[in-house]
């Protein structure tokens, strides 16, 4: 009998635990007209999406999430890109080409909750910069546009404008799975 109240005290904390920051950070955030900017950063390997098994030209990765004001971990984003088209740089030489990807990122934020965002990105071959980086990718969404596909806890009813501004090196991607490919993305997440 001791036991199963200590247990339900805990059981109580702990519920009282995860409550208290989210619903903190959702008022903070949703009444605020502030901007929030993450970092999707680390090497992720090319994994089917769930629950659709077998999508063609579609991969996601799985990669450490960052506050990019802080550097701090505040959890982890799948980022899942699937091919619509292709930019046609130089038709001497199709490893010149760039790509156009239907990026849908979910955020897995601590304490806080999860957000689904969507844009339509480019991924272009750098032509100078770092060594660790052989593509550009970039999002930018139409004035006002609502990015934000599902959101939950303290991200509930959130409607924002996501920018998205990265470098990738795809060195050792060939579109199997496994694949790596290392991210060092940013994501402006702006409350509309």
């Amino acid at each position: 009998m001791r036991f199963q109240k200590m247990l339900i005290i805990a059981v109580l904390m702990l519920g009282l635990f995860w409550a208290l920051p989210s619903t903190m950070d959702a008022s903070h955030f949703s009444s605020s007209s502030e901007q929030m900017v993450l970092r999707l950063v680390g090497t992720g390997h090319a994994r089917e999406p769930e629950p659709a098994k077998g999508e063609q030209g579609m991969w996601c990765f799985d990669v450490d999430l960052e506050n990019a004001a802080t550097g701090e971990i505040v959890g982890y984003a799948t980022d899942c890109l699937e091919v619509v088209g292709v930019i046609e740089n130089n038709p001497d030489d199709p490893m010149d080409d760039g790509l156009q990807v239907i990026g849908t990122t979910i955020f897995y934020y601590m304490f806080k909750g999860i957000m689904i965002s969507q844009g339509l990105a480019s991924v272009q071959p750098t032509t100078h910069g770092s060594p660790n980086s052989t593509h550009i990718t970039g999002s930018i969404p139409t004035s006002g546009e609502n990015n934000i596909l599902s959101a939950t806890r303290g991200f509930r009813g959130l409607e924002a404008s996501v920018r998205l501004s990265g470098a990738v090196n795809m060195s050792g991607f060939g579109g199997e799975m496994g694949d790596p490919i290392t991210f060092d993305c940013l994501f402006v997440i702006a409350p509309l």
